[in-house]
C-alpha cells in the first residue's frame, strides 16, 4: 500500500534561499510514515508499539522552494522480524521525483522499551511493495539505535 499526501511547501520549511530545508525533509518524512501506520491500525495517541528510526539514505534530486506544489509517497518495503524498511518519494506538481530516500526502522514495544516482532497481522495491514523501491538498498539495515537503553527478550530472538 502506497500512502499518498498532497502539501505545499510552507515558509517555516524553507532555508534562508526559501528552499526546502533538509530538517523540513524529514519532518515531512515523519509526518507521512505516522498518517500510513494510522491506515495500517498504528495510531501513535493509542499504539502499545512504535517505530523507531534506524537511519536514513536521502538524495535530493530537485530541491522544492517556497510555496511549490508537492505529492509525498511513502510505502512499506520490506519488514521482516523487529525491523522494516520504508522508503519514500517526493513529487513536483508534474509527478517529476525531487527528492527519494530509504529509512530503517526498528518495532519497540513502548512500555517494556523492549524490541517487538513484527505480527503477521501488522504486516498484512502495511501491504508492503517490496518491487517498488527508491533506491536499490540490500535487505534490511543494521539496527543502530544511539543513546536508548532496548533491552532485547528471547521471544524477540
Amino acid at each position: 500500500m502506497i500512502f499518498t499526501q498532497d502539501i505545499t511547501v510552507a515558509y517555516s520549511q524553507v532555508n534562508p534561499k526559501l528552499e526546502l530545508s533538509n530538517d523540513a525533509i524529514l519532518r515531512i518524512f515523519e509526518d507521512v510514515a505516522c498518517f500510513h501506520g494510522n491506515l495500517a491500525g498504528e495510531n501513535v495517541l493509542y499504539s502499545k508499539s512504535a517505530w523507531i528510526l534506524t537511519g536514513y539514505l536521502v538524495k535530493v534530486i530537485k530541491r522544492p522552494k517556497y510555496s511549490d506544489k508537492l505529492k509525498v509517497c511513502t510505502w512499506s518495503r520490506l519488514i521482516q522480524s523487529i525491523m522494516s524498511v520504508r522508503d519514500f518519494e517526493i513529487l513536483d506538481e508534474d509527478g517529476n521525483r525531487c527528492i527519494i530516500a530509504s529509512s530503517g526502522w526498528a518495532h519497540i514495544d513502548i512500555e517494556t522499551k523492549s524490541l517487538l516482532r513484527v505480527t503477521p497481522e501488522l504486516v498484512k495491514a502495511y501491504d508492503s511493495e517490496p518491487d517498488h523501491k527508491a533506491f536499490e538498498v540490500p535487505g534490511v539495515p543494521k539496527l543502530f539505535v544511539p543513546d536508548i537503553s532496548i533491552q532485547i527478550s528471547q521471544e524477540t530472538l
